[in-house]
């Protein structure tokens, strides 16, 4: 009985490991782009990346993308990409309403849980992902993300 617990507890141990290892690990993102194209998204870029994963309909998420944007310039040396569970249509419309032609350094896709990886399918909404340019995750917030205290953290970790 004794060896029994300690193996299920050994297991249960190991899978947490694993899975949080797997996570802090990951360097690619599969998605769709707004036309229903599947591509691989690599985190290691020349710039760091920063992850957004919202929904349209998120009032907590609706702030944290216009104060983004309204601070844009702040953010003009990094990658910046959205990630919504939302049907393309909708995404479709979001770029629209946003704009988001005008940033050259956005780019917005439609992540799915028969294709993309964890942390992102799982994620709450608003959560920020943060990876330097090895593509390694420096910052993981779940809601409400201030941008200028996002580039605080980022140019603390960047220090570091």
């Amino acid at each position: 009985m004794i060896v029994a617990i300690a193996i299920i507890l050994l297991v249960k141990i190991t899978f947490k490991i694993t899975k949080r290892s797997a996570e802090a690990k990951n360097k690619i993102i599969h998605a769709y782009t707004l036309d229903s194209t599947r591509i691989t998204l690599p985190l290691a870029q020349p710039d760091t990346t920063l992850v957004l994963i919202f929904n349209s309909e998120c009032e907590f998420c609706n702030f944290e993308i216009n104060k983004l944007l309204s601070e844009i310039p702040t953010f003009d040396q990094y990658r910046i990409l959205m990630l919504s569970r939302q049907n393309v249509n909708t995404l479709k419309q979001v770029f629209l309403h946003l704009k988001l032609n005008k940033y050259s350094n956005i780019e917005l896709f439609k992540i799915d849980q028969h294709i993309s990886e964890e942390p992102f399918i799982s994620a709450s909404t608003p959560s920020v992902f943060i990876y330097d340019t090895s593509g390694n995750l420096i910052i993981n917030r779940k809601g409400y993300s201030d941008p200028r205290e996002l580039i605080n953290t980022i140019l603390n970790e960047q220090k570091n």
